[in-house]
C-alpha cells in the first residue's frame, strides 16, 4: 500500500469515527416568570437540578430563562453559582454562563432575537452583575452544559436596589414640601 492510499484510508476513517461521535443534546429553552422586582424585592432559586436522562445525557446544553418586571427604574444584581456535590453534579469546566436581556422571552424563541444587556461567566465561586434598568420587562438567561455523573446543578438570585435611607429621607422632605406648598395655595 503506497503512502498516498494510506493517507486516503486514514482520513477516511477518521471522518466515519467523528460522524459516529455522540451528538450533542441541546435541551428547549426553559421559561419561569418572576413577576414584579423593584423596591427591594428579589426571587431566589436555590440548587436548580438538570438530571441526567436518556433524554438528557452528561453535556446535555440548557438554558433557563427567568421573566421580570421593572416597575420603576432601578439598579438590578443577579447573580448564579455552580454548586458541585463529589461530582456527582458539576458543569462542563466547572461554568455557566449568565445573560441579561431586554424583553419578554417567548417560549421556542432564539436569545439572539433579544437584546442582550450584559452577561458574566460564573462559577463555583459565584459571580453577578449589576445594571441599572429603567421601568420595562427583562430576562435572565442562565446557560451551561451538564458534566456530572447525575447532571448540573446551579443556584441563582436576582434583586432590586433597597433604596439609601438619605435618599428616602430626601423623599419624605419633597413631599412635605410639596404639601405645604399646596396648602399654602388653597388658603390664599
Amino acid at each position: 500500500m503506497n503512502k498516498k492510499s494510506l493517507a486516503t484510508a486514514l482520513v477516511l476513517a477518521s471522518a466515519v469515527f467523528a460522524a459516529s461521535a455522540a451528538p450533542v443534546v441541546t435541551h428547549p429553552p426553559t421559561v419561569t416568570n418572576i413577576g414584579p422586582v423593584g423596591f427591594g424585592t428579589d426571587y431566589s432559586r436555590d440548587d436548580v437540578i438538570w438530571s441526567v436522562s436518556a433524554a438528557q445525557p452528561v453535556g446535555t446544553f440548557f438554558t433557563d430563562t427567568y421573566d421580570f418586571t421593572m416597575l420603576v427604574g432601578d439598579d438590578v444584581t443577579a447573580s448564579a453559582q455552580v454548586v458541585t456535590t463529589n461530582s456527582k453534579y458539576a458543569f462542563t469546566g466547572n461554568a455557566g454562563e449568565l445573560q441579561l436581556y431586554a424583553g419578554t422571552f417567548l417560549a421556542g424563541g432564539s436569545l439572539s432575537s433579544y437584546h442582550l444587556i450584559d452577561q458574566i461567566s460564573f462559577g463555583a465561586s459565584g459571580d453577578s452583575l449589576v445594571d441599572h434598568l429603567a421601568a420595562g420587562k427583562y430576562f435572565i438567561a442562565v446557560e451551561g452544559r451538564t458534566a456530572g455523573a447525575s447532571g448540573g446543578k446551579y443556584s441563582f438570585d436576582v434583586a432590586a436596589a433597597v433604596p439609601e435611607p438619605a435618599n428616602a429621607a430626601l423623599l419624605l422632605a419633597g413631599l412635605c414640601l410639596v404639601g405645604t406648598l399646596a396648602k399654602r395655595r388653597k388658603t390664599n
